[in-house]
């Protein structure tokens, strides 16, 4: 929690820096070393700022700080929460600022006369934290201030009833996901509060079978059937204003059913022409593992087209970034879906052609965990994960080389053989206005 000392002692490392606490109070220090504390608070579900002055020359000391703090609170009729003990930081550079998450909290001893909100950093610190990525954690942060905390975070959990939390979920009645999230979250906390011996039961257990609505369904990314594959191909693919290096993406994309990010992060590093395979590594992949994919012969001719294009040779990415032409990225997701748009008015987008993959799959009855393997699923059944320690790499090469001759049956308007005969005139008109060219010839001349 803030004291004197830290307040005393903080400086801004040349830069400007935030230090935000949990007990609606902010603490701003400028690249010269000027410290300014504020008061945050929420207001129409939006977090506010009040300057409540300058420390020492205004401000001097932190009781003084906190006793203007609660008069600003009250006269806004809020409640202050105790003297929190969250601390997160951020750092602001440039008018950039990075949100961190929680970095300490001091825990409290757990009972029912705790406060939802201590309850909750106590979960967040000591179960949450450790097992999500930090881009969760602050959502689920976020969620929490925005939403949870107005309304429970000073209740105590000894008090706290499912109807209070009905209640509370009932003020979000405009989001009924976020009511779902929202009682996602309370339940979790309370379930851990039941772990720890501190209540007796789960006052939001089953509460989220209520805000599920009969019109609410899961929203699936866009796709097409196979057997549209044709359409499909001639539409992206006769299109004139979609550059060659993104319709070799988009034949790639379709043949290795590899996620978007992973395709647009793919590197010449990661392909091995001598074992026929791409290797690529696990802080690549969604699924956190090292995961390879066979080369099948049209796969190959892929590759060495974008080696061909390639003008860059210190860019290490197979498909290249495109503007500027000196860049050393890739082609981003943003690029693909933007184009898919484009292209197909919202009948498909990129991650849609994995399920037209595993369409065909079905219906050539490919067997059913080497079909989930190629599309670099994870085994959802724990003891036959366990178990499984191949990657059917030999029978996932025979497979992909089935659906790559699939796809090649399917140009009946012969537009890939359009798209590699493209390629090699641009490689012959890059050739003839090289001037290194220019110059052997006029040598041999």
């Amino acid at each position: 929690m803030i004291t004197e000392h830290i307040l005393r002692s903080a400086t801004s490392g040349g830069k400007l820096r935030r230090m935000i606490y949990g007990d609606h109070m902010d603490l701003s220090i400028t690249n010269t070393g000027t410290k300014t504390l504020y008061c945050r608070y929420t207001k129409d579900k939006k977090e506010c700022r009040f300057c409540l002055g300058h420390y020492p020359d205004e401000i001097p000391s932190l009781a003084e700080a906190l006793r203007l703090r609660d008069q600003f609170l009250r006269e806004n009729g809020i409640t202050p929460l105790p003297h929190g003990r969250e601390i997160r930081s951020s750092d602001e550079s440039e008018g950039k600022s990075r949100t961190g998450v929680v970095v300490r909290f001091e825990d409290v001893e757990l009972n029912l006369n705790t406060s939802f909100h201590d309850a909750f950093m106590s979960w967040f610190r000591n179960v949450y934290q450790r097992k999500v990525i930090k881009k969760t954690q602050k959502a689920t942060l976020s969620a929490f201030r925005l939403h949870i905390n107005p309304v429970l975070g000073d209740k105590k959990i000894g008090k706290i009833t499912a109807g209070i939390i009905t209640n509370a979920l009932n003020t979000l009645v405009a989001s009924p996901c976020l009511q779902i999230i929202a009682c996602s979250i309370i339940s979790r906390v309370f379930q851990y509060l039941y772990m720890r011996d501190v209540v007796s039961f789960n006052p939001a257990f089953g509460l989220s079978e209520m805000y599920k609505s009969k019109d609410y369904e899961v929203e699936h990314r866009a796709s097409l059937p196979y057997h549209r594959l044709p359409e499909l191909l001639h539409r992206f693919l006769s299109a004139e204003d979609v550059t060659l290096e993104i319709k070799l993406l988009f034949l790639f994309s379709l043949c290795s059913l590899l996620r978007p990010s992973e395709n647009g992060n793919l590197k010449w590093s990661f392909v091995s022409l001598s074992a026929q395979t791409i290797t690529i590594p696990s802080e690549v992949m969604k699924m956190k593992r090292e995961f390879r994919v066979p080369i099948t012969p049209f796969i190959l001719r892929i590759l060495m087209a974008m080696r061909r294009l390639r003008f860059n040779l210190k860019n290490p990415y197979v498909f290249y970034g495109l503007v500027p032409m000196d860049t050393l990225g890739s082609i981003g997701r943003s690029t693909m879906t933007r184009i898919f748009k484009k292209v197909f008015r919202g009948d498909l987008c990129p991650h849609g052609l994995r399920a037209m993959g595993r369409g065909w799959m079905v219906d050539n009855q490919v067997p059913w965990d080497i079909a989930e393997m190629m599309l670099s699923h994870k085994i959802s059944n724990a003891v036959a994960a366990a178990y499984i320690r191949t990657d059917y790499l030999e029978q996932r090469r025979y497979w992909i080389d089935k659906w790559c001759q699939y796809i090649l049956d399917q140009d009946t308007h012969h537009d890939i053989e359009k798209v590699f005969q493209q390629v090699g005139e641009l490689i012959d008109v890059r050739i003839k206005s090289s001037p290194v060219m220019d110059i052997k010839a006029a040598g041999k001349a």
